[in-house]
């Protein structure tokens, strides 16, 4: 609602399609593949059991719908991205590959068992050896990586067709505001209950630490 709210009117039903392939190509990508490497255990990836929920991965599938759901915020991010920017049959291949491949190698580094960057991992077999990372929230894994792969993407594809000496058509950028205040009101809800409650998490470990 609220890419929706932000791209002009010709590209609403594009990003619209870009959002609904996150979810519905993502799940898919998710199950058949990156379940595996963020779920099971293993160093750099998971390597146990090559599709669906079960069969050596951690969680059963309320892990796997968790970690679905973040592989999808992921993907979210570099549609806002990317807005205006690629074919949507191009952005079907990256949303695949962003849920099957890039988001489950980093959360599973960070967040997997045995992970290279996780808290569990051996210390011999950690990047940082003595130190490992702790995300909040999924600041790192889920944001960063979402923003990381946007940037590279927008760099890549560089400026929009429209765009001209630093100025957009005016005649064309209308906005519709209310998808943009009603979209950051359903994320600002779901942040109260997501971030508290890893605060909650967070404090707790501290303090059984």
């Amino acid at each position: 609602i609220l890419e929706a709210g932000i791209v002009r009117p010709k590209n609403l039903t594009n990003i619209l399609f870009k959002n609904l392939a996150d979810i519905i190509l993502g799940i898919f990508a998710f199950w058949l593949i990156g379940s595996t490497f963020a779920l099971s255990s293993g160093s750099l990836i998971g390597t146990q059991g090559w599709y669906g929920i079960g069969d050596g991965k951690e969680g059963g599938f309320l892990s796997f719908f968790f970690q679905w759901t973040f592989a999808g915020t992921a993907a979210t991010i570099v549609s806002g991205a990317l807005a205006g920017r690629c074919k949507l049959e191009a952005y079907f291949i990256l949303s695949f590959v962003m849920s099957a491949v890039i988001y489950p190698v980093v959360a599973h580094m960070i967040w997997g068992d045995g992970g290279l960057l996780s808290i569990g991992s051996d210390k011999s077999m950690s990047l940082f050896h003595d130190s490992y990372v702790l995300d909040f929230a999924g600041s790192g894994v889920v944001h960063m990586t979402g923003g990381i792969v946007g940037l590279i993407g927008a760099a890549v594809l560089g400026v929009r067709k429209d765009y001209t000496s630093g100025k957009f058509n005016r005649i064309e950028k209308q906005r519709k505001d209310i998808f943009v205040f009603l979209g950051t009101g359903i994320l600002w809800f779901g942040w109260y209950g997501f971030n508290c409650g890893t605060a909650f998490y967070t404090m707790q470990k501290r303090e059984n630490a």
